[in-house]
C-alpha cells in the first residue's frame, strides 16, 4: 500500500508540473500583445509539455 501511495505522488507530481506548463502558456497565447515568434514558442512549450505526459 506504501508503495502505491509513492507511486501516485509520484505521478501526480509529475502530471502537475506539465500541466502547469500547458495551463500558464495557454494564458499568455490569449493575449494580443504578443508577437509571432513569440506565441510560436508558447506553443512549443505547450507541446513538449504534453509530450512529456504521454
Amino acid at each position: 500500500m506504501s508503495a502505491i501511495g509513492r507511486m501516485t505522488c509520484s505521478i501526480s507530481h509529475d502530471m502537475r508540473h506539465s500541466l502547469t506548463a500547458i495551463y500558464a502558456n495557454a494564458e499568455f497565447l490569449e493575449r494580443h500583445d504578443i508577437g509571432a515568434s513569440v506565441r510560436a514558442d508558447l506553443l512549443l512549450e505547450i507541446q513538449e509539455a504534453v509530450l512529456a505526459m504521454t
